[in-house]
């Protein structure tokens, strides 16, 4: 029952729409790093190396880049819609 019902999962969706290892690995990440807030935190409760857990926050711009890297690039840029900064006139 158990295994037909997982491959009536698999089948319902097609071969290339299904998500690779990395998107699941990058989601998971993500996920777990809004719960616990730390990447030491997430390398632990996901047993994953704590450099590729950095790794992957700070591609999706989560994390401050490295001195070096990007260091010019806002981890949060001004889109001009903060309420706290009104515009300059």
């Amino acid at each position: 029952m158990t295994r037909d019902f997982l491959l009536s999962l698999m089948n319902a969706n097609p071969l290339e729409d299904r998500p690779t290892m990395p998107e699941i690995r990058k989601r998971y990440v993500i996920e777990t790093f809004y719960e616990v807030g730390r990447e030491i935190q997430v390398a632990k409760a996901l047993q994953m190396d704590y450099r590729t857990v950095s790794e992957i926050l700070r591609k999706e711009k989560l994390l401050p880049p490295e001195p070096g890297d990007d260091a010019d690039t806002p981890l949060f840029p001004n889109n001009g819609s903060d309420r706290m900064d009104p515009p300059v006139e």
